[in-house]
This record gives C-alpha cells, sequence and structure tokens, in this order.
C-alpha cells in the first residue's frame, strides 16, 4: 500500500461548489476539466483546495457558494472575456496572478483557451471569524497579484497533491494566514447604506444583474438571492435607494432597451417584445406609447 505521503487526492468531478446566482441551483460547472488533485477526500474544515486543467469555460451568471481564488499556473497570460456594465471586455491573467471572488456574487466569463488552474473555496463564515471581523467584505480582483496569497495557495495545493501529508492542522495554519492577509488588505469597509439599506456593492450586483437578463422572466427570488435579503426586504430597500419598486425599474429598463433596439432598427417588434420579457407585441405596444408618448410602430417609421 502507498504511503500518506505518496497519495495523490485526485477526483473524477470539480468540487468547487458553483451554483446559479439568484436560486443557489448547483451546477457541475466544470464537467469537461481534468482534476489533477482534490481537497475532497481531506479532513479540511471550512476550504476546498483543487488543481486541474479546463480545455474551455463559457458561464452565464454563475456564482460559487464561499470565496473562490483561482491562480493561473500556466506560464502564459491567460486572456478571456468578463462581462461587466457595458458587456464583455477583455482580460488578462499574467501567470501566477489570481482571481478573486466574493461568494455568491455573479460572474460571467468566456475563457477559449485551455486553463491550469489551482483554486481555493473558503467558507465566509470561518474566514471572517479567523480574521477577526464580523463580515469579511471582498471585491471581485481578476489579475490580482500578490505574493503571499500566491504563496499560500500553492502551499496548499502541494499538499494536496502529496494526499494531505502533513495534516488539516498545516491546512489551517494556512487558512488563518490567508484570512490575516486577505482582511489586511483586500477586504472592503462595510458600505453605508445607499440611501436606505442597500450598500453600493449590492445596489450594483442588482442592477447588473437585471441589465444581463432584461429578457428573462426573473422575480422577486432571484433578486432577492442575489442581493442576500429576504424578498420582501430586498424589494423595500431597492425602493428606498432608486425611488421605485423592482418591477417598475424592471419595466422601465426593457422599455428602454426597445426603444434603443428600435432606433437601430433591423428588427420585429413582435420579436423584440418577446426577447425583452414582454408578453407579447400588444403588451409592449402598450407600455411603449404609456411611456414615450409614441407607439414602437411610429418610433420605427419615423428612426
Amino acid at each position: 500500500m502507498a504511503s500518506r505521503a505518496s497519495r495523490v487526492s485526485r477526483a473524477s468531478r470539480s468540487a468547487i461548489p458553483f451554483v446559479r446566482a439568484g436560486t443557489r441551483e448547483p451546477i457541475e460547472a466544470l464537467r469537461q476539466a481534468e482534476i489533477r488533485a482534490s481537497s475532497r477526500s481531506l479532513r479540511w474544515t471550512g476550504m476546498v483546495a483543487e488543481l486541474g486543467v479546463n480545455p474551455s469555460w463559457e458561464t452565464d451568471h454563475l456564482a460559487v457558494a464561499g470565496h473562490y481564488i483561482a491562480i493561473n499556473l500556466a506560464d502564459a497570460p491567460l486572456r478571456f472575456e468578463r462581462k461587466g456594465q457595458r458587456g464583455f471586455e477583455r482580460v488578462e491573467m499574467p501567470p501566477g496572478s489570481l482571481w478573486l471572488q466574493p461568494a455568491e456574487v455573479p460572474f460571467s466569463h468566456r475563457v477559449s483557451e485551455a486553463t491550469i488552474y489551482g483554486a481555493l473555496v473558503l467558507d465566509p463564515a470561518r474566514l471572517a471569524r479567523l480574521a477577526g471581523v464580523r463580515e469579511l467584505l471582498l471585491e471581485p480582483r481578476v489579475g490580482l497579484v500578490d505574493a503571499q496569497i500566491e504563496h499560500v495557495l500553492r502551499a496548499l495545493l502541494v499538499e494536496v497533491s502529496r494526499g494531505g501529508a502533513t495534516g488539516a492542522l498545516f491546512a489551517d495554519a494556512m487558512l488563518s494566514g490567508l484570512a490575516a492577509r486577505l482582511g489586511a488588505r483586500h477586504a472592503a469597509r462595510p458600505d453605508r447604506p445607499a440611501r436606505g439599506g442597500l450598500s453600493p456593492a449590492t445596489l450594483r450586483r442588482l442592477l447588473d444583474y437585471i441589465e444581463a437578463h432584461l429578457g428573462d422572466d426573473f422575480g422577486l427570488e432571484a433578486l432577492s438571492g442575489v442581493a442576500g435579503l429576504s424578498p420582501a426586504h430586498m424589494a423595500r430597500e431597492f425602493k428606498r435607494a432608486l425611488g421605485e419598486p423592482p418591477l417598475a425599474y424592471v419595466t422601465r429598463r426593457r422599455l428602454d432597451r426597445a426603444r434603443e433596439a428600435l432606433l437601430a432598427g433591423g428588427r420585429p417588434i413582435g420579436e423584440l417584445a418577446g426577447a425583452l420579457g414582454f408578453a407579447d407585441q400588444s403588451h409592449l405596444t402598450r407600455l411603449f406609447k404609456r411611456r414615450f408618448g409614441i407607439t414602437p410602430g411610429a418610433l420605427a417609421r419615423g428612426r
């Protein structure tokens, strides 16, 4: 039988707990990846570590059920597209740089090249306790360069590759150091409520979600999941922050998007109505005229 130090903790499936943002439905997002080492079988508390190769990756409003730190282990920069407020934009992760993604914050990526990655998923509550704070607020970062975090992450990946030979105490010590570093250098200060309860970061996540899903039939449950609040609390604070309830805001943004598309031309009104979440063309026409004083057809003919 192989010794403990020589065993490599492998897994056929990724142990990273990806979820659908808003619904928290578990998603097997790395089903094509080759998992070279995993802490799945190790008795590590509050932390999952994984080493793998993923041939390509396209995600749509995905999240991780824990704070996520990944490292580009390739010798070349990783270039891919990441969705922001203005649509998809090119980003780059140099070799050894990090991707920091807070728990349950949605992201959408288009990665067309193979990725050699190492990743950690950290339990938010335990990480906050180790950092000595009630809540450790983190902001998404791509291409982050931090030698200390890189050192800890690489040490944990080596430990996983060796089958956890040093034991759980080593992992706990690394996690404590990581919590201290994140708390000291990469934690955001608690935001003041934005005119009534939603922090600027939470409000930004909600608005980003709405913009990305104007054509989807989502409800308060999806928005409350993004905000991390109950549906009633989220709706109340959303109105206090923006001066209108979620439904009114979403409808207004759908109408604005419809107007932009009509002015650009080339798309039938009925098709546009379905793509933007309206029940049918007459529904779009009625609300459009109420908002802009003109029907979609008249606007399209007069552009």
